[in-house]
């Protein structure tokens, strides 16, 4: 066992302020609906204002278009909680050797 593994086995259970992990780049927003369809209608305005998820299901949307936008801002809400379940998670597995590497650089200077 070398120092950084030594380093690695006793950092602190809790992450501290400085420390941020090295994650992949979140997915850019998704457009809003009038962004991607300019021409859209009063009807198809009018389903996307009455759609609620907690009391619709998105297969019950009438207008295709709204349906189609609908299920895709649905899909993109499960990967930012799968995207923000990952981060949570590589925070704490990065932490221990990110505290390694600052314990083993301030032993230097």
């Amino acid at each position: 066992m070398d120092l950084r593994d030594y380093f690695i086995a006793h950092a602190p259970a809790e992450p501290q302020q400085w420390f941020t992990p090295v994650l992949p780049p979140k997915e850019p927003p998704l457009p809003t609906f009038g962004e991607l369809y300019p021409d859209c209608t009063d009807a198809e305005h009018s389903a996307l204002n009455r759609f609620h998820p907690d009391y619709m299901r998105v297969e019950d949307v009438e207008e295709e278009r709204v349906r189609n936008y609908l299920l895709q801002r649905q899909e993109q809400t499960e990967r930012q909680r799968a995207y923000n379940a990952m981060a949570h998670r590589e925070h704490y597995v990065q932490w221990p050797a990110a505290w390694a590497d600052a314990m083993l650089k301030a032993r230097e200077q």
